[in-house]
């Protein structure tokens, strides 16, 4: 393959790694000496892969960029082997990155950008493990648009979950940072480029 967009090791074994490439995701079990092309749905998901990530019981999640779906592995015994999932989620994305909650596995984010735009198409949490999302923010907005209307979408977009919170996610994007918090539903902004250069927040865009 010719890029990797994301590499993910298995919690307990660190002889699996999986990594999301422009030519499929790729399972090794042998460290890294030799790979091969995992499946999802009983098809080789052999198109662009956006990300990858183990969860803490050694399910393998994974989002396709040339398909727009996402797949979890069948058992944490066979990662290569994934079912396509994620009801809920929506079509038209052009990329999206995915986040599990170390704390709780059941919990399971993906930032979907929006196809033509570049822009915010939504945030979507999984209460049990992959199987149905939920929309849990707006789409791109004047006042919420993490990552503008740039091409940069296709690198510089992140998600991540607190790891003692699974609740607690926290997204970046071209220009703006923002946190989101389960327990009452709000989203509160962490960083901007539209700031003043001098005010704590402020941070610069790319």
């Amino acid at each position: 393959w010719a890029y990797v967009n994301r590499i993910a090791c298995h919690p307990t074994d660190n002889n699996i790694v999986a990594a999301a490439t422009n030519t499929g995701l790729k399972v090794s079990t042998d460290g890294g000496n030799t790979w091969s092309n995992a499946e999802g749905g009983g098809v080789p998901l052999s198109g662009i892969t956006d990300d990858v990530k183990f969860d803490a019981d050694g399910f393998l999640h994974a989002v396709s960029g040339s398909l727009r779906k996402y797949y979890r592995s069948t058992t944490a015994a066979d990662p290569a082997t994934l079912d396509e999932l994620g009801a809920g989620l929506p079509t038209g994305s052009t990329r999206r990155a995915l986040a599990v909650a170390p704390s709780d596995p059941n919990y399971v984010y993906i930032y979907s950008a929006k196809s033509g735009t570049y822009g915010c198409q939504g945030i979507f949490q999984s209460a049990d493990h992959g199987a149905n999302f939920i929309q849990i923010s707006e789409e791109a907005s004047e006042f919420f648009n993490p990552n503008g209307t740039s091409a940069n979408i296709t690198w510089n977009v992140c998600i991540a979950v607190n790891p003692a919170d699974a609740q607690r996610i926290y997204i970046g994007g071209q220009i703006q940072s923002w946190t989101w918090d389960g327990a009452s539903g709000s989203w509160t902004p962490m960083t901007s480029s539209g700031y003043p250069t001098w005010y704590p927040k402020y941070i610069h865009a790319d």
